[in-house]
């Protein structure tokens, strides 16, 4: 029999409670015979009954893995003297947050061995995020998922980096479907240009060909059909490619665990999930967030916030039985800024993206337009 601590192991309603407002992940302590496994979530930061969904699900789906084994140690009781005080809290963070503090992404880059990142222009209304570089004739070609706030659907863009503006220029829209895309991961196979775009919404990982750099492409087929699965990335070694993605299901959010897949023939083969699924099931560690090499993984720590930080990991050991990597170091985040989850390089070029607070005018009229509209569409349903 496995137990299960949820958090701290106090009263678990409390836990939900506590974890929604201050705590930075929550974790679920699975033990047997002195031996500890451990996952977590970060927590729902808006709703307790969200949150307690979240954490519902989570116990549903660790008693699943472990064959309905699972006893919880946290006490159940649905009373508590800070009940109403935690209500009053979450209202008025939730308040201040929302309205008074309006968020946006955004794309800064450092030529390297520089400890300074310079903010690329940006539109009031315009997310830019995921970030990758592709270097070609001594020109930085910059591909990212763009966003109007409006129509919140993502679609790809690229542009060429001006550093000395601090602009991208020649930009343009070369991938958009009817659904949301972003993470334009790109790579080479037999001097082809190819990209592997975040396609979830669509619950398919696809890959696009260039047909002429840098704005024509063409989807060339569908990897992994049926699948709900974010920022995934690729790697070829010893003649099999290796695909690593974050699925989300029931009690798994998408920055919670990281799966592999595999296959000998990317282009006419088929992906088959590794047999020691999910090869990572750590918050702060699991959700890809950028380049990859065959000995070095860039993820993102999601245990505070979306994109807390970018870790560099080290990948110890890749084969069709085993995937095991070590943590290196993190990038802290740039003065100013409150969130980042996507970095790349090549040559002298650094790239992240950045959540900064905006509170230009503009910006925060917009804001307000939206988080009103989505209470008053709330209120009538």
């Amino acid at each position: 029999m496995f137990s299960l601590k949820i958090g701290n192991g106090k009263n678990l309603p409390l836990e939900i409670m506590l974890s929604t407002i201050f705590y930075d992940r929550l974790l679920f302590e699975v033990t047997r015979n002195n031996e500890k496994i451990y996952y977590s979530l970060l927590p729902n930061r808006v709703s307790f009954r969200k949150n307690k969904q979240l954490v519902d699900d989570k116990i549903a789906m660790l008693q699943e893995r472990y064959n309905n084994e699972i006893s919880i140690i946290n006490p159940i009781s649905y009373f508590s003297a800070l009940t109403p005080v935690l209500y009053v809290i979450l209202f008025f963070k939730t308040l201040f947050s929302k309205l008074l503090i309006p968020s946006q992404w955004i794309l800064a880059f450092r030529e390297k061995n520089s400890t300074e990142w310079s903010k690329i222009k940006f539109e009031s209304n315009e997310l830019m995020a995921d970030p990758f570089i592709y270097y070609h004739d001594s020109k930085y070609y910059i591909l990212y998922e763009s966003l109007n706030y409006d129509t919140n659907k993502g679609y790809i863009t690229i542009g060429i980096l001006d550093s000395k503006s601090k602009s991208i220029v020649e930009k343009k829209t070369i991938i958009e479907e009817d659904y949301h895309l972003s993470y334009p991961f790109i790579f080479e196979m037999d001097s082809e240009l190819y990209i592997m775009p975040e396609s979830s919404s669509n619950n398919t990982i696809d890959l696009y060909k260039c047909i002429d750099f840098p704005y024509k492409w063409k989807k060339e087929k569908t990897l992994i059909d049926n699948i709900l699965a974010v920022d995934s990335n690729l790697i070829k070694k010893d003649g099999l490619w290796y695909l690593l993605t974050s699925e989300k299901s029931k009690g798994i959010s998408f920055g919670d665990e990281l799966s592999l897949y595999i296959t000998d023939d990317l282009l006419n083969g088929k992906f088959i999930p590794a047999a020691g699924n999910p090869i990572s099931h750590d918050i702060s560690k699991s959700r890809n967030g950028g380049f990859i090499t065959n000995d070095l993984r860039i993820s993102q720590d999601c245990s505070k916030r979306y994109g807390y930080k970018i870790n560099f990991m080290e990948i110890t050991e890749l084969s069709e039985k085993n995937y095991s990597e070590r943590y290196i170091k993190s990038i802290k985040l740039p003065f100013g800024s409150i969130a980042m989850h996507t970095y790349n390089y090549t040559h002298d070029i650094e790239i992240i993206d950045l959540k900064i607070i905006n509170l230009s005018p503009y910006f925060l009229y917009r804001n307000f337009s939206r988080v009103f509209k989505k209470l008053i569409t709330r209120i009538l349903k």
